[in-house]
């Protein structure tokens, strides 16, 4: 059981890596302070591993430089008001609505076809 959980974890970190270069593809700067460098993907919900679709979701992500990222972990409800002034209170549920849904087994070796299909049509 154990490296079962273990290679499922091996294999969604995997899948973060990929992730993380489609969205620094599509992202250029910081959607806090509009920094380019030391960029890094900040989930608007919680990412899970019980959760994927969720983990994976480009609406569940922005973009924060490192210090951006940092800050907004560190001032929670500076944060929560960034987040409703960037994205709006809707899509917050919407993403609040789609964490609360009843979790839906995802193959990663599914998902990481997409996503790697996702990342060469970016690069094309």
């Amino acid at each position: 059981m154990k490296k079962r959980k273990n290679a499922r974890m091996a294999q969604i970190r995997k899948l973060d890596r990929i992730f993380s270069k489609i969205m620094h593809n599509k992202t250029f700067k910081c959607e806090r302070c509009g920094k380019i460098i030391n960029l890094q993907i900040h989930h608007i919900i919680e990412k899970d591993t019980k959760n994927i679709e969720l983990r994976f979701d480009e609406e569940n992500i922005i973009m924060l430089c490192a210090g951006c990222h940092f800050w907004l972990h560190r001032h929670m409800i500076l944060g929560v008001i960034f987040l409703i002034q960037k994205i709006g209170v809707k899509k917050i549920v919407m993403l609040l609505k789609k964490y609360l849904k009843p979790r839906v087994e995802v193959s990663l070796t599914d998902l990481e076809k997409e996503l790697k299909e996702e990342f060469n049509n970016a690069n094309k």
